[in-house]
């Protein structure tokens, strides 16, 4: 799991208040909510791949919040 930061929304957290996290399964990497922006979605390919080669095959994204799912 990746913690997102334990305070409000601002533009100093850049909307990383939101939890995601990923699961390896010998088929692929499932991933739970993508993150707040397409930066941190690069950051948390870099996160994965520190723990398994395996491709992200699926994201789960939980509900529309930005903090979730930006894009």
């Amino acid at each position: 799991m990746v913690e997102g930061s334990r305070e409000e929304l601002s533009t100093s957290n850049c909307g990383h208040i939101g939890n995601q996290a990923f699961i390896v399964t010998p088929s692929g990497v499932i991933l739970i909510d993508s993150g707040s922006s397409p930066a941190f979605g690069e950051a948390l390919k870099t996160v994965i791949a520190q723990h398994t080669s395996h491709p992200v095959r699926w994201v789960l994204n939980t509900h529309h919040h930005p903090d979730h799912f930006f894009r």
